[in-house]
């Protein structure tokens, strides 16, 4: 057929500088999804700090999130908001450093379908929103690319994480 076929780690190799180079920036679109995580993790804080108490118990709980989270159970509200504001956004950014290096190693997981994820006790679920952003953000550049690139977004995403409050936050975060 004289043409070659195309072969993921290739074309991320190639095309990992300069979506990169899109992406540092001050002005980048990661740095814009970054931002709207800590104002989500804000919002958040922010509507449970209306109750009275409520800062009282999230900053009692700030110590043993930052030192101790393996051992708490997170049935507690505060807890996890403690949790939450000392390192969703930290780990968002951890993530998506570790996209970014296995894109330019070319060994980024692309698929034409279905692409699934499984968060396993990051917390209130950092990884899952970090791999979504950066999936959308690398389909959105490489449609505008020249080159046929077709690849989904990741598609099935799950968090494993102990305790009950868990859900209600990471609803709340979401929306």
């Amino acid at each position: 057929h004289g043409r070659d076929p195309w072969r993921a780690g290739r074309w991320e190799r190639a095309s990992a500088a300069t979506f990169l180079g899109r992406r540092r920036p001050d002005s980048s679109f990661s740095t814009w999804q970054l931002q709207t995580v800590c104002e989500a993790v804000d919002a958040v804080i922010r509507r449970h700090m209306t109750t009275v108490g409520a800062a009282d118990a999230v900053a009692a709980a700030l110590g043993p999130t930052r030192v101790a989270c393996d051992s708490l159970d997170f049935t507690l509200t505060e807890q996890a908001l403690a949790y939450m504001v000392q390192h969703l956004a930290d780990r968002y950014g951890r993530v998506s450093q570790v996209l970014e290096r296995l894109l330019a190693t070319g060994h980024l997981p692309l698929r034409k379908s279905r692409l699934t994820v499984l968060d396993v006790g990051a917390g209130p679920a950092p990884a899952l929103y970090a791999v979504h952003d950066f999936y959308d953000d690398l389909r959105a550049w490489a449609s505008g690319d020249s080159r046929d690139v077709e690849f989904t977004s990741a598609t099935d995403m799950h968090a494993l994480d102990r305790g009950a409050a868990w859900d209600r936050i990471l609803h709340e975060l979401s929306e």
